[in-house]
Order: C-alpha cells, then sequence, then structure tokens
C-alpha cells in the first residue's frame, strides 16, 4: 500500500488516500476504479484539478507529479 496525499480540489483540503502500491520502474501506477463501477473515485478528480501529490511508500516520501496515461498503448501496457 502507499498513501497518495493531494489537495482537494474544491475545498482545498489536505486529501491522503491509500491504493494498492503499483509500479512502472520508478514511476507509480495510480489506478482509479471503484471496483470496476462506471464513475470515478473523487480523488481522481482532485488529481485532475491539482497533479501536484505525495506519495508514501513505506517509510520514503516522494513529492511527484501525476500525469493522466492518454493513449490506448500505454494504457494497454499498465491496465
Amino acid at each position: 500500500m502507499i498513501i497518495v496525499t493531494n489537495t482537494g480540489n474544491k475545498t482545498g483540503a489536505i486529501r491522503k488516500t491509500p491504493l494498492m502500491r503499483v509500479k512502472d520502474g520508478a514511476n507509480y501506477v495510480l489506478v482509479g476504479s471503484q471496483g470496476g463501477a462506471p464513475p470515478h473515485p473523487v480523488w481522481v478528480h482532485n488529481l485532475r484539478a491539482n497533479q501536484v501529490v505525495e506519495i508514501r511508500d513505506h517509510t520514503v516520501v516522494q513529492a511527484m507529479r501525476v500525469r493522466e496515461a492518454e493513449d490506448e498503448a500505454e494504457r494497454g501496457r499498465l491496465g
């Protein structure tokens, strides 16, 4: 598990979201899914509005910038 800390889109409040640890080389893959349900989790909207996050992996904390996988080839490779 990792903890993703970001800023709430509407409130500006600090949000902490536990997610599965999925790595792609030195990068992390954040999968926005609600168990296969169509709507995205709220944190996805927060990350689209503000791409600066902090990721805690065990005791290591890193500031990172998120980006959304846009093309089908990249989505297929990561999925």
